[in-house]
């Protein structure tokens, strides 16, 4: 998945669209994030918490490398008790964080505020910062 979307900003890239040069797509191996402190404005997750074993050390990573003003926007799929339908698509619904768990983690790890993004169908999003 990494890999499309790094082709996909390159392609941005060559077509002018304003910004593309500046997004540099990354993957980070297991809860680790390889990047210095206070490294960047914006971090953008989509559907990786389930990938996580250690989801409250994750947030604390992140924390750690959005500068103090910087924004984080994580999208991940429902829970069971999010929807009912949860089973149809993503993953098994087990191995899912809640939007209302992943923002008492990011106030844990240290963002001061986390806003819900509503009217997705399939999960939730929240805004870190």
């Amino acid at each position: 998945m990494g890999e499309i979307l790094q082709e996909k900003v390159r392609a941005w890239t060559r077509e002018g669209v304003p910004g593309a040069a500046k997004v540099d797509v990354r993957m980070a191996p297991g809860e680790r994030i390889p990047l210095p402190s206070r490294s960047i404005d914006r971090a953008l997750l989509i559907h990786v918490l389930h990938e996580i074993s250690d989801v409250e050390f994750y947030f604390r990573e992140l924390r750690r490398v959005v500068r103090p003003w910087g924004r984080a926007l994580i999208v991940d799929w429902n829970t069971p008790k999010d929807a009912p339908w949860v089973g149809q698509a993503g993953p098994p619904p087990w191995c899912r964080i809640s939007a209302s768990r992943a923002a008492v983690l990011s106030a844990k790890a240290g963002f001061q505020k986390a806003g819900r993004i509503s009217g997705l169908t399939h999960g939730w999003g929240l805004v870190c910062g």
